[in-house]
């Protein structure tokens, strides 16, 4: 098993909340608070060029002409 439940408490409300730990690619974390609403997931997208540049630049890299291909 890769995956654990444990609880926590809300930063919001202070309630309990249920969280989600899984180390398997890609890692996630799930937690979510039953009393009021707030929630904080690992969301799967894609950046664009920009977005990806934006990244390189504050890192100190060049910028890239275009994206590498990826298997979808």
């Amino acid at each position: 098993m890769s995956g654990c439940s444990y609880s926590e408490e809300c930063p919001k409300c202070g309630s309990e909340m249920y969280c989600y730990s899984d180390s398997k690619f890609p890692e996630s974390d799930t937690n979510e608070c039953l009393e009021c609403g707030y929630h904080t997931w690992v969301e799967e997208g894609n950046a664009t060029l920009d977005e990806v540049n934006e990244l390189r630049e504050v890192m100190g890299m060049e910028p890239l002409n275009s994206l590498k291909e990826r298997e979808e």
